[in-house]
């Protein structure tokens, strides 16, 4: 809150003598207060649409998609292949803008920032998840993990180790991308996402490239993962996905609608 803000809602005591108009004064600010931690606590999109020009034609994938991410949410965003699904992650993400609409992080208009300002939030509050791993294939698997540390400055190898073990992979961690199978790649990329302790996670289509059983555990192994203050937004076809999510949302007609 500013102090602007403040000094409307809150002027001198000293200045106020009637007691009702000082309780409203203090409801006031209490309710501003709870809003404030309210919004500083998601991510936002605005009246968002996304156009895209292909071959001297315009493609719109959506149009006034208002959507919001609170902390301790774990949404599915399921829809038909070329919906706009995954573009839709990416603006949430805030890895590409809308064509017209807003990203709001934290009350924050994303793409108003600096460059070094969005390259901040990205480092620090955002983990992936991707269908096809995207390890990096010279990397271990405890250097995979101990990745995003490494990019924040602190290259602690003790919390790396830590996150390996938590997804069961800890024998495996001097093993290279190669040599392991395609639950063991999700298991570390899981642990590299999480390792810094991001707000948001964004997994896009996590257990697509996993058949049906080891899909059922990796995707325990995620939602067992988080903690309260994290917030998971996955897009899935699989709707065995999504009947574990917290909210199920499609897109159709190039509209966002909230299925569950």
């Amino acid at each position: 809150m500013t102090a602007g803000v403040w000094g409307v809602l809150h002027p001198p005591q000293k200045n106020i003598k009637n007691k009702n108009t000082k309780a409203l004064l203090k409801r006031k600010i209490r309710v501003s207060m709870k809003e404030d931690i309210y919004f500083k606590n998601m991510i936002s999109l605005v009246n968002a649409s996304k156009v895209y020009h292909q071959s001297g034609e315009e493609i719109l994938l959506f149009r006034d998609v208002s959507f919001s991410v609170e902390i301790g949410k774990k949404i599915a965003i399921v829809g038909s292949s070329g919906s706009g699904k995954t573009t839709l992650l990416s603006l949430l993400a805030g890895l590409e803008p809308p064509t017209t609409g807003k990203l709001l992080w934290d009350t924050k208009d994303f793409f108003s920032l600096s460059d070094a300002e969005k390259n901040e939030i990205r480092r620090n509050e955002m983990g992936f998840i991707f269908q096809n791993f995207e390890l990096f294939d010279s990397f271990t698997a405890l250097e995979n993990v101990l990745l995003p540390l490494e990019l924040l400055g602190n290259a602690d190898e003790e919390k790396a180790m830590a996150m390996v073990d938590a997804v069961g992979i800890l024998h495996r961690k001097n093993a290279y991308p190669s040599e392991m199978s395609g639950g063991e790649q999700q298991r570390v990329a899981i642990a590299r996402a999480l390792v810094h302790q991001p707000r948001f996670l964004f997994a896009d289509e996590p257990t697509g490239n996993l058949d049906k059983n080891t899909a059922q555990k990796i995707l325990s192994l995620l939602i067992d993962q988080l903690s309260s203050k994290q917030s998971l937004v996955v897009i899935t076809h699989d709707m065995l996905v999504a009947e574990r999510m917290d909210e199920v949302w499609s897109i159709k007609n190039e509209k966002l609608v909230r299925e569950r």
